[in-house]
């Protein structure tokens, strides 16, 4: 959780002025380019965790960090380009918070009996928000001071790095596939 949250929370917080100050965008440009925040927040949280009850949880986080981290590349080697730029945004985005909404939800309650569940959820997200949402921005902010504020989407990247090798360690806990592990075992 605190990889995705330092991934979201860098382009939110600073995201903005890099738009403004280093690629030189109008206001209106900027509000436009970060409108694709809540476009991609929203399919991430309702189509990849769906897609994760068929697929399963891992491969579906796996394609996730994945899918963030080519697109925030993207992202970062794209000029002034408004369409661009709002296109990458989204595409990030929605993969970032899908891996917020998985681990937040299904894996930290499928990970732990039944009457762990809401207290699973709770570490997982006071650790991320702490680290993710309080360090992350800190370091952020000393990357863009010290050496440009065009670096902050290192931070992202190499959180997302992080996070993809936690990912590959993960165990299934997408109940469809677990009931069909046997059966595939079997034949």
């Amino acid at each position: 959780m605190l990889c995705w949250l330092t991934c979201l929370v860098v382009l939110s917080a600073l995201f903005p002025s890099y738009l403004v100050d280093y690629l030189h965008l109008g206001m209106q440009q900027m509000g436009y380019v970060l409108s694709a925040i809540g476009f991609g927040g929203t399919l991430g949280t309702l189509v990849m965790p769906a897609l994760s009850d068929r697929l399963g949880r891992k491969p579906v986080m796996i394609l996730s960090v994945i899918g963030a981290a080519v697109f925030l590349v993207l992202l970062a080697r794209t000029g002034p380009n408004p369409t661009m730029l709002f296109t990458y945004l989204m595409l990030t985005l929605l993969f970032v918070f899908s891996m917020i909404t998985l681990t937040v939800g299904p894996l930290s309650a499928e990970s732990v009996p039944a009457k762990l569940m809401s207290t699973a959820s709770g570490v997982v997200v006071g650790i991320g928000e702490v680290f993710g949402g309080g360090v992350a921005p800190v370091i952020a902010g000393y990357v863009a001071k010290h050496f440009g504020i065009q670096y902050i989407m290192h931070l992202g990247f190499v959180a997302l790095a992080v996070g993809l090798v936690v990912t590959l360690c993960l165990r299934e806990t997408a109940p469809l596939r677990l009931r069909a592990q046997p059966a595939a075992v079997a034949s």
